[in-house]
């Protein structure tokens, strides 16, 4: 019996040991929705990259969501394309809106 719970131990020690040596800290950064003004300014400064890696998950998101594959066959540059007219024509609303009324004229364009 006292075999068996060492055993175990010396098994429990070599799996906390392998887990310990293989685990490694990230940081991560997250950012959510940010207003249209934002977006056209940084898309204009060439510094919107933390936003379309947020917008391309967000549409990812909404697809995987809602099981409607409205990205299919739609290249990212159109999408910010899309994205930049949206926001221009309206300054106020944010990104995150932008994106709903995208993924729902994929939608209706692919008839999903």
């Amino acid at each position: 019996m006292v075999m068996k719970k060492l055993i175990a131990v010396i098994v429990l020690g070599l799996m906390l040991t392998g887990v310990a040596s293989t685990a490694s800290a990230v940081a991560v950064f997250i950012t959510g929705s940010t207003s249209c003004g934002v977006w056209v300014n940084s898309r204009t400064n060439n510094t919107a990259v933390q936003w379309m890696g947020w917008f391309e998950g967000y549409l990812s998101g909404l697809s995987m969501g809602t099981k409607k594959s409205a990205l299919e066959g739609t290249d990212n540059q159109s999408i910010f394309l899309w994205m930049d007219n949206y926001c221009r024509a309206n300054p106020l609303k944010d990104v995150k809106a932008g994106g709903q009324v995208l993924f729902w004229e994929l939608v209706e364009q692919k008839g999903l």
